[in-house]
Protein backbone atom coordinates (compact mmCIF):
# COMPACT_ATOMS: atom_id res chain seq x y z
CA UNK A 1 0.00 0.00 0.00
CA UNK A 2 1.06 3.54 -0.95
CA UNK A 3 -0.01 6.65 -0.35
CA UNK A 4 -1.73 6.74 -4.12
CA UNK A 5 -4.06 4.22 -2.91
CA UNK A 6 -5.83 6.17 -0.68
CA UNK A 7 -8.82 8.36 -1.77
CA UNK A 8 -8.47 11.83 -3.30
CA UNK A 9 -9.80 13.04 0.42
CA UNK A 10 -7.60 10.43 2.65
CA UNK A 11 -4.37 12.09 0.16
CA UNK A 12 -5.12 15.78 1.22
CA UNK A 13 -5.30 15.09 4.81
CA UNK A 14 -2.15 13.48 5.15
CA UNK A 15 -1.03 16.60 3.12
CA UNK A 16 -2.33 18.98 4.79
CA UNK A 17 -0.66 17.36 8.17
CA UNK A 18 2.90 16.54 6.91
CA UNK A 19 2.95 20.39 5.48
CA UNK A 20 1.41 21.72 8.85
CA UNK A 21 3.99 19.94 10.92
CA UNK A 22 6.71 20.98 8.42
CA UNK A 23 5.60 24.47 7.81
CA UNK A 24 3.84 25.10 11.76
CA UNK A 25 4.88 26.58 14.53
CA UNK A 26 4.39 23.89 17.17
CA UNK A 27 8.16 21.91 16.98
CA UNK A 28 11.15 23.90 16.63
CA UNK A 29 14.35 22.07 14.46
CA UNK A 30 15.33 19.98 17.49
CA UNK A 31 12.06 18.40 18.95
CA UNK A 32 11.00 18.17 14.93
CA UNK A 33 14.02 15.83 14.60
CA UNK A 34 13.53 13.96 17.63
CA UNK A 35 9.72 13.45 17.23
CA UNK A 36 9.36 13.09 13.60
CA UNK A 37 12.87 11.32 13.32
CA UNK A 38 14.19 13.08 9.87
CA UNK A 39 15.34 16.34 10.02
CA UNK A 40 12.79 19.52 8.46
CA UNK A 41 14.56 19.16 5.47
CA UNK A 42 14.33 15.63 4.63
CA UNK A 43 10.46 16.42 5.01
CA UNK A 44 10.64 19.28 2.81
CA UNK A 45 11.72 17.50 -0.06
CA UNK A 46 9.02 15.08 0.82
CA UNK A 47 6.65 17.40 0.02
CA UNK A 48 8.05 18.99 -3.13
CA UNK A 49 7.42 15.53 -4.47
CA UNK A 50 4.02 15.30 -3.77
CA UNK A 51 1.68 14.14 -5.27
CA UNK A 52 4.52 11.68 -7.06
CA UNK A 53 5.64 10.93 -3.41
CA UNK A 54 6.79 7.35 -3.17
CA UNK A 55 6.15 5.85 0.26
CA UNK A 56 6.39 1.88 -0.89
CA UNK A 57 8.86 1.03 1.53
CA UNK A 58 8.43 0.84 5.25
CA UNK A 59 12.22 2.16 6.05
CA UNK A 60 11.88 5.20 3.06
CA UNK A 61 11.75 8.87 4.34
CA UNK A 62 8.15 9.29 2.40
CA UNK A 63 6.66 6.38 4.17
CA UNK A 64 8.32 7.58 8.11
CA UNK A 65 7.35 11.17 7.12
CA UNK A 66 3.80 10.67 6.65
CA UNK A 67 3.65 8.00 9.54
CA UNK A 68 5.25 9.97 12.21
CA UNK A 69 3.53 13.25 11.10
CA UNK A 70 0.28 11.38 11.01
CA UNK A 71 1.41 10.23 14.41
CA UNK A 72 2.22 13.66 15.95
CA UNK A 73 -1.16 15.25 15.06
CA UNK A 74 -3.05 12.00 16.17
CA UNK A 75 -2.23 11.98 19.06
CA UNK A 76 1.10 14.03 20.52
CA UNK A 77 0.28 17.31 19.07
CA UNK A 78 -0.39 20.16 21.71
CA UNK A 79 -2.85 23.03 19.50
CA UNK A 80 -5.20 25.01 21.21
CA UNK A 81 -8.90 24.08 20.03
CA UNK A 82 -9.36 27.21 18.21
CA UNK A 83 -5.99 27.27 16.33
CA UNK A 84 -6.55 23.74 14.91
CA UNK A 85 -8.74 24.36 11.93
CA UNK A 86 -6.09 27.25 10.95
CA UNK A 87 -3.48 24.08 9.76
CA UNK A 88 -5.42 20.45 9.72
CA UNK A 89 -8.56 20.54 7.64
CA UNK A 90 -10.03 17.95 10.21
CA UNK A 91 -9.89 16.80 13.78
CA UNK A 92 -7.44 14.83 15.63
CA UNK A 93 -9.95 11.91 15.75
CA UNK A 94 -10.45 11.92 11.79
CA UNK A 95 -6.07 12.28 11.26
CA UNK A 96 -6.13 8.73 13.87
CA UNK A 97 -8.58 6.92 11.03
CA UNK A 98 -6.37 8.27 7.99
CA UNK A 99 -3.92 7.20 9.73
CA UNK A 100 -5.33 3.74 11.02
CA UNK A 101 -6.44 3.40 6.96
CA UNK A 102 -2.99 4.14 5.35
CA UNK A 103 -1.11 1.97 8.06
CA UNK A 104 -3.76 -1.37 7.52
CA UNK A 105 -3.99 -0.78 4.12
CA UNK A 106 0.17 -1.26 4.77
CA UNK A 107 -0.19 -4.45 6.27
CA UNK A 108 0.72 -3.36 9.84
CA UNK A 109 -0.53 -4.79 12.40
CA UNK A 110 -0.17 -1.35 14.89
CA UNK A 111 0.35 2.44 14.09
CA UNK A 112 3.11 4.26 15.90
CA UNK A 113 5.95 6.03 15.37
CA UNK A 114 8.29 4.13 13.17
CA UNK A 115 12.10 5.23 12.42
CA UNK A 116 14.70 4.21 9.02
CA UNK A 117 17.03 2.67 11.61
CA UNK A 118 14.39 0.10 12.79
CA UNK A 119 13.73 -0.82 9.21
CA UNK A 120 10.45 0.98 9.23
CA UNK A 121 9.24 -1.01 12.52
CA UNK A 122 7.97 0.89 15.39
CA UNK A 123 10.14 2.69 17.48
CA UNK A 124 8.92 3.44 20.47
CA UNK A 125 5.55 1.55 22.34
CA UNK A 126 2.94 1.24 19.54
CA UNK A 127 -0.16 3.45 20.50
CA UNK A 128 -2.60 0.27 19.79
CA UNK A 129 -3.20 -1.79 16.86
CA UNK A 130 -5.39 -0.28 14.24
CA UNK A 131 -8.79 0.76 14.97
CA UNK A 132 -8.60 1.28 18.45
Amino acid sequence: MSLKDLSVTDRAIVLHVVRALVLGPFLDDDDYARRIGLRRPQVEAVLRWWPDVDDSADDSTACIAINNSLHEAASRLDVKARDWPTWFPVSPEEVREVWVRWARARGWSAIGPRSASDGGAPGRAPAGPPGD
